[in-house]
């Protein structure tokens, strides 16, 4: 993430720490299932940032912290393939 999107580079002196998005899920099956974003190279938490029905297209506003190397994972909590839109609106550096 960190060096896309006209966010600086992992390795900026201003480099991010954490990113705000809007993260959609596009579900088109009939069952149920939610979205987890969280630090890449972490364990995935039980808690959930996008909860969907079946047949639905549903956001909320993520705030995630990145890695070290400046990256999120996110993991799709579903049984069916889901696809997933996301919106970078802003981000968090060490200094504010």
């Amino acid at each position: 993430m960190a060096g896309n999107a006209g966010l600086p580079a992992a390795d900026a002196l201003n480099a991010p720490t954490a990113v705000v998005l809007n993260v959609t899920a596009i579900h088109t099956a009939t069952t149920a299932g939610s979205f987890v974003v969280f630090p890449a190279g972490v364990t995935r938490p039980t808690s959930r940032d996008v909860i969907f029905a079946g047949n639905q297209v549903v956001s909320n506003l993520v705030v995630v912290r990145l890695s070290a190397t400046g990256a999120f994972s996110l993991a799709n909590v579903a049984p069916d393939a889901t696809q997933a839109l996301i919106d970078v609106d802003g981000f968090y550096t060490a200094g504010g």
